[in-house]
């Protein structure tokens, strides 16, 4: 089995970007009918992004969402009653939690 190397990084440059809530998007590439699949994964704002998206408008079947792998370990645990607060809030949009992976949760709609 072969070792992993992390490799140090370090800041080279700060750049600034302009970002737009995801019905924006959805809207600018012209998709106004079902999506299949939504994968959220931006490194720490998952809560944020998924609490902009446009749930009136969209149902996405399957939602796969970061949500880290101490949070993974805490959902699993069968003595904890620890819910996270994706899990909170996509229930209450109709979803339920049908898989976990490594660092992210499967939810899927609720027929």
């Amino acid at each position: 089995m072969k070792d992993h190397q992390f490799v140090k990084s370090t800041l080279e440059e700060i750049v600034e970007i302009q970002t737009m809530p995801l019905r924006d998007v959805l809207q600018m590439a012209e998709i106004f009918n079902t999506i299949d699949v939504l994968s959220i994964d931006v490194e720490g704002m998952d809560d944020e992004v998924l609490r902009t998206f446009p749930f009136e408008d969209y149902k996405p079947n399957i939602i796969v969402i970061e949500i880290g792998a101490d949070a993974v370990k805490m959902t699993l645990q069968t003595n904890s009653n620890y819910i996270h607060p994706i899990t909170k809030f996509l229930e209450n949009q109709g979803y339920s939690m049908r898989s976990v992976l490594m660092n992210s949760v499967i939810f899927m709609k609720d027929c």
